[in-house]
């Protein structure tokens, strides 16, 4: 399996009117790095989305933080 480069893209939120969906959730995992300000690029970026969407939960599944 390869690992890609992507280029960040700013997010553009589209907050449900509520009418299609029963809730709204996030999936995250492994959004971390050791060694440099990715933790808090990615959690910022978490923040603007849930600002946005407004989720029910989130689910979290693991390995999120480093020493």
């Amino acid at each position: 399996m390869g690992v890609k480069k992507v280029k960040a893209t700013p997010y553009t939120c589209r907050p449900s009117d509520g009418s299609a969906y029963n809730a709204t959730f996030f999936v995250i995992g492994d959004w971390g790095r050791m060694g440099n300000g990715d933790q808090r690029q990615a959690a910022k970026m978490m923040a603007d989305v849930a600002a946005c969407m407004r989720p029910d939960f989130v689910i979290s599944t693991g390995d999120n933080f480093y020493d």
